[in-house]
């Protein structure tokens, strides 16, 4: 579970609201949407010296564009995704998920690192992850939004998610 000096990346005071709602003494740090600048990045990277740090987005397009650009700054930094099925309003947020999702969401953190090399591009079109059935497949058993092509494969990396896994994951879905 999250521990006592944890702070979460969050977009906006809505968000920020509902987490305090089911955590009442979590920190959060506030990107303001597509806001995030240099200011923000900065106080995440000093936030991570003395804190455990995990960011935790909307799971819709705006959301995805703001966690690359954490991700192209921040390395090694932990993060949560909520999947936009579990969310049943017009508006796809952090804010609109029921409390038992988010708790649950922030209990399967994955930790990126832009220093991974764990599968090759002959591996991953060995793995005919083109098929986005099987991306699907991939996607869901880690509890990340469904990426295109490419990005599977740079996020993969990321997350240090080896052939052998992906193979074993495919092969047990098919079972």
């Amino acid at each position: 579970m999250l521990k006592s000096n944890s702070i979460i990346i969050v977009e906006g005071k809505t968000d920020t609201i509902k987490l305090k709602s089911i955590f009442p003494n979590i920190r959060t740090i506030e990107t303001n949407g597509f806001a995030i600048n240099q200011e923000i990045i900065n106080l995440i990277n000093k936030s991570l010296e003395t804190n455990d740090v995990i960011c935790f987005l909307d799971p819709d397009g705006p959301g995805k564009k703001i966690r690359d650009i954490i991700i192209k700054n921040i390395p090694n930094l932990k993060h949560a995704f909520i999947d936009r099925k579990l969310i049943n309003n017009k508006k796809i947020g952090i804010a609109e998920a029921n409390d038992q999702d988010i708790i649950n969401s922030l209990s399967n953190l994955l930790t990126f690192s832009n220093l991974n090399d764990s599968l090759t591009w002959s591996e991953y079109l060995d793995l005919n992850l083109n098929s986005k059935l099987k991306r699907q497949v991939i996607c869901e058993f880690y509890n990340i939004p469904l990426y295109n092509h490419k990005q599977l494969f740079n996020i993969l990396n990321m997350i240090n998610v080896s052939y052998d896994n992906i193979k074993k994951i495919i092969e047990e879905r098919n079972e």
